[in-house]
């Protein structure tokens, strides 16, 4: 298929950032306390890194790498802030070039070369003049490159070949042509894979591995930052964030948003697999709710979108009628003495408690027992919830629901029996 590429349009070019902190020809402090300050003050969710040793760990490494030539590969789960950590080292380096972000997602594999190191005319069908290289266009600046666990093999070895180990610059060839060119272009790779985990399956080139990894930051999930750093944030992003964001979407002028403490409890022991970018999502849809439809500047649960309900909201399991039983109490049965939400709180306790083992998610794992009804009150929860689920799946067959859980059919009836679960055969 025959492909023309215009000049300076190639797929996946995107300039992020034009230059770094300092102005072209300006010095730039090499300081520690300037180089710290100026990321801290760049960095999106500033002046919460204080809360969270995690994230004031890898702020701190930030600082020190701003200005140093070696390549960069920055880890962590998708939403955790990556792209906002390569925009701040980039304007805390000094340089004077662009920061271009190579997303190896959205190319197409027979465009990948062509698109990082040009190509000269006729280099291929549909080449009709010469084009610039994304290594080219960030020139005295910094390449980002995105989801770097999507670079084909042969892409992956041509960047290896580039990647100079002692300065970090790329000596490169475009494609179709001889002459090595040679660029001042800090790299910086991203991905939120086990990078490691692909080296050892054979699927990412080892020796690249290791050279992008010349220095390395890992952005901690959100649901690993503990209570205050995300209380902080909350509480940020609904002062600064959130109202800039209605204020551009439906062109009002709001002030600081407030959260009930009901609701900032409920965010809290929520896991956030898509980390800060689904809180943000969660929290500009609440605020519209109670700005727009209720117009309040209080965040309460009816605010929180119905999905987010589903998953962590306080409330009671309702069964429907099932063919060939049901539960005791009319068409529905009403398990009022379980709550749901109660348990999901404890569970998030728990693993908050068995990642951390700090003094302040041990009681908050304590207390979680204690709103249960205390430690036999949790277990009988448990037990009370699995069988009416597997009993109702099974249309109250007592037989298939026993078999699948492991047990016989008269210690099914038993456990019944105990915890007050009355199916009609």
């Amino acid at each position: 298929m025959a492909l023309e590429i215009a000049p300076g349009k190639a797929p996946g070019r995107r300039v992020i950032e034009t230059g770094g902190v300092a102005a072209p020809g300006s010095p730039v402090s090499n300081g520690t306390e300037d180089v710290i300050r100026r990321l801290r003050e760049s960095f999106h969710y500033r002046g919460f890194t204080d809360f969270s040793p995690e994230l004031s760990g890898c702020i701190d490494k930030a600082c020190a790498y701003a200005q140093m030539p070696a390549p960069v590969l920055i880890t962590g789960e998708t939403g955790t802030g990556k792209r906002e950590l390569v925009n701040t080292i980039h304007r805390a380096s000094g340089r004077t070039g662009d920061l271009v972000t190579l997303d190896c997602s959205n190319i197409p594999t027979e465009l990948l070369l062509s698109n990082l190191f040009g190509h000269s005319r006729g280099a291929f069908t549909g080449a009709v003049r010469d084009h610039d290289g994304l290594v080219e266009d960030a020139s005295e600046g910094t390449l980002y490159i995105d989801e770097v666990e999507n670079l084909p093999p042969s892409v992956q070895q041509q960047l290896l070949m580039a990647l100079d180990s002692k300065t970090g610059n790329l000596r490169y060839r475009r494609v179709g042509e001889s002459t090595v060119r040679d660029v001042k272009t800090r790299v910086v790779c991203a991905t939120n894979v086990n990078l490691g985990q692909l080296v050892r399956e054979g699927k990412f080139r080892a020796d690249l591995y290791y050279r992008i990894r010349a220095l390395h930051l890992h952005v901690p999930a959100l649901r690993e930052r503990g209570q205050d750093h995300f209380y902080g944030l909350v509480h940020h992003l609904l002062k600064y964030d959130i109202p800039e964001q209605l204020h551009g979407i439906h062109g009002l002028s709001v002030d600081p948003i407030t959260i009930g403490g009901d609701v900032m409890e409920m965010l809290y022991v929520y896991p956030w697999p898509g980390n800060v970018r689904q809180l943000i999502s969660v929290l500009t849809e609440a605020a519209t709710s109670a700005v727009i439809m209720r117009s309040v500047n209080t965040i309460t649960v009816e605010d929180l979108p119905s999905e987010f309900i589903s998953r962590i909201g306080e409330f009671s399991i309702l069964l429907p009628r099932v063919d060939g039983g049901d539960f005791e109490g009319g068409e529905h049965a009403e398990l009022a003495d379980i709550s749901v939400g109660g348990l999901v709180t404890f569970f998030q306790c728990l693993i908050r408690a068995s990642a951390n083992a700090s003094e302040k998610d041990i009681d908050a794992l304590v207390q979680s027992v204690e709103a249960l009804g205390g430690f036999d009150a949790v277990e009988k929860a448990m037990q009370k919830i699995l069988l009416v689920v597997v009993v109702k799946h099974y249309g109250g067959n007592l037989s298939g629901t026993a078999e699948a859980l492991g047990i016989t059919r008269r210690i099914l009836k038993y456990k019944l029996n105990a915890l007050g679960v009355i199916v009609n055969t």
